[in-house]
């Protein structure tokens, strides 16, 4: 997800001495003044993290070091992607297996079936896709395709409206995968969920890619279970304004299950959660070539055991964590409380591996984070505020291989 903003008040507080950044305008170095005390009294408040917490990560995704719940179902960054014969896509297409256009009635995918996605796909309200084990999903793409505007819109996606469902529920040994014959990042868009609980740019909004509407008052609102599915290449960019992540989910309530997920070296972020109550567990995103997580609009979920892994080539942050860029103060907040997140950078100059800005909240234990030049990143006015009244909190804290633990900037 794109944002501008201005930023003015630095105070960086720094592993073994203070360090400049990037030349990013968001990074940049200037020298505080009155308004300083609240990043004096935010530096205070988080004076004892100090990074040297006995926080567990697992380490480097890959061969041995992966956690003993993502065996079998989830993939190293090392991994090429599913590759899906061209004899089962043929056949996929003669038996009429192939998701293509609008859908008001439901569909059912067998388990182990591949099936052939035609561009852009939505389901309507009142509508379920069901998708057994082990199934996969292909997006028929060609390699040499023109990158133009009118060749991105065609790009396909899957979208779920208010009221519409998606249930896939594979399994460790056979997940579900949804992958693209054009195996590189950006191949094709992701998984768009929009559901109905709360958010904090109005009683509704519309999505960023298609225009549909997600929001409202259901925090028990239910778009279905995703369950050991992987998602592979998204991220389409279908304009400077308009980019696809791994999984969307706009407005989507607590009665959604969210577990066991990998969204594998997309073009944008890994997961983006535009508000909602929605709770999501045992999570990875490997690759991705923006955030592995981003949140905004009032997020105010759950999430536990979440794993970040960045490319040696690409990857801005590992956490984006927003409340809302026009009104850093809109309500409800985006609140989460997190627990068992480890974040793996790639030692790239000036990146952070968790940034709180535009006045999130969050409480967040047990927090490793790996190869990122500043480990906590906290800014504007708002976010600061939070720090100091107790609303933003790290409980058992690991920086490994950072220039800075953390640092804090006010508003301009």
């Amino acid at each position: 997800m794109k944002k501008t903003f201005k930023l003015a008040i630095v105070a960086a507080i720094a592993a073994t001495s203070f360090t400049s950044c990037s030349d990013r305008e968001d990074d940049r170095t200037v020298t505080p003044d009155v308004e300083s005390n609240l990043v004096e009294e935010a530096g205070v408040k988080w004076a004892g993290l100090t990074g040297e917490d006995n926080a567990t990560g697992v380490g480097e995704l890959n061969g041995d070091n992966l956690p003993a719940w993502a065996e079998g179902w989830a993939v190293a960054e090392s991994y090429a992607g599913t590759t899906v014969d061209a004899a089962d896509i043929q056949d996929a297409k003669d038996n009429n297996r192939v998701l293509n256009g609008t859908y008001s009635e439901s569909v059912t995918i067998n388990a182990g079936e591949v099936w052939v996605l035609e561009g852009a796909v939505h389901f309507k309200a009142g509508t379920t896709l069901t998708i057994g084990e082990g199934a996969i999903i292909v997006d028929e793409r060609d390699p040499d395709s023109e990158n133009t505007e009118a060749a991105q819109q065609a790009v396909g996606y899957i979208l779920f409206e208010q009221d519409a469902k998606i249930m896939a529920e594979g399994t460790a040994a056979n997940p579900i995968v949804f992958t693209s014959t054009k195996q590189e990042t950006g191949a094709w868009g992701g998984l768009i969920l929009n559901g109905r609980a709360p958010i904090n740019v109005g009683e509704t909004a519309q999505a960023e890619v298609s225009g549909t509407t997600y929001g409202g008052s259901n925090v028990a609102d239910n778009s279905g279970t995703l369950k050991y599915v992987r998602v592979e290449f998204t991220g389409n960019i279908i304009s400077s304004e308009k980019e696809h992540n791994g999984i969307t989910f706009n407005g989507v309530g607590n009665g959604t299950v969210v577990e066991y997920v990998q969204a594998f070296k997309g073009a944008d972020d890994g997961f983006e959660f535009f508000g909602g109550m929605v709770e999501a567990n045992y999570m990875i995103s490997t690759g991705s070539g923006d955030d592995s997580f981003d949140w905004t609009y009032g997020w105010s979920g759950k999430g536990t055991n979440w794993i970040g892994v960045q490319s040696a080539d690409a990857g801005d942050r590992g956490i984006e964590a927003d409340n809302n860029s026009n009104n850093n103060a809109l309500e409800p907040f985006s609140n989460p409380t997190l627990e068992n997140i480890t974040l793996i950078g790639r030692n790239a100059e000036g990146k952070s591996g968790v940034k709180f800005r535009e006045g999130t909240k969050a409480n967040v234990k047990n927090l490793y984070v790996m190869n990122f030049e500043t480990a906590l990143d906290v800014q504007h006015d708002v976010t600061l505020e939070n720090v100091i009244d107790g609303d933003l909190t790290i409980d058992t804290f690991k920086a490994v291989s950072a220039s800075t633990v953390f640092k804090f900037k006010g508003d301009e």
